[in-house]
């Protein structure tokens, strides 16, 4: 028997408020500020922090549009139009290490979003950021630093880069969003230049050459 997908959308910001299930140790915060690009729209954001879990912060952004004067004048209130859902963009940070650390794609993609696929309840999405949190404090636990790019990379990449360097591939670092793709060699790049001392020696190979170039 086909059974139908629950509707986790939202058509107003309180029932969605009204949806939202504290994660424990969590406080919540709204706010509301005009649109950066255009003063049609209305931001609405929640919140979400908890200091005492790696300074933890998930904040929700959603925006809604005033579409005409005298609707607006006459509801007084913030509504979306022609039924359409409220969309949410996640936004989640946390420190480690005195770093602080997100899962946006600079450029590309917010840490998660709501509204779109309706395919998933917003808390257990919320839930998902608190895992992938978790993850991420693991890995940063035991991995390394890479010299001259100060890029991470885990034990176990670390082990495979050094022998595909010295096999003389290629090993490149690049971020999830727009930054600087980095690639490392033992033979000379057309555009890169002779790698650092730390860098040679982090890898074991000299000499390594590195060639950078900006990705947006």
């Amino acid at each position: 028997m086909k059974t139908k997908t629950p509707n986790y959308g939202f058509k107003t910001f309180n029932e969605l408020l009204k949806h939202l299930v504290m994660p424990e140790g969590f406080t919540m915060s709204t706010e509301k500020h005009p649109g950066t690009y255009d003063k049609r729209q209305v931001v609405l954001e929640i919140t979400l922090k908890n200091p005492s879990f790696h300074n933890a912060e998930i904040r929700m952004e959603c925006q809604l549009e005033k579409h005409n004067s005298s609707t607006w004048k006459k509801k007084k209130r913030i509504s979306t139009s022609l039924g359409k859902w409220v969309e949410l963009c996640g936004h989640t940070s946390y420190e480690y290490d005195e770093n602080t650390y997100s899962f946006d794609a600079y450029g590309v993609s917010d840490s998660f979003y709501h509204g779109m696929d309706n395919e998933q309840s917003l808390n257990d999405k919320i839930a998902k950021q608190l895992e992938r949190i978790k993850e991420s404090v693991e890995y940063h636990t035991t991995a390394l630093t890479i010299p001259q790019i100060n890029r991470s990379i885990s034990p176990e990449r670390y082990t495979e880069a050094k022998k595909e360097l010295a096999a003389g591939k290629s090993f490149s670092s690049t971020t999830a969003g727009f930054g600087v793709w980095y690639t490392i060699n033992k033979r000379p790049l057309k555009y890169g230049k002779r790698a650092g001392e730390e860098l040679e020696e982090f890898f074991g190979i000299s000499p390594l050459y590195i060639q950078s170039q900006e990705m947006d």
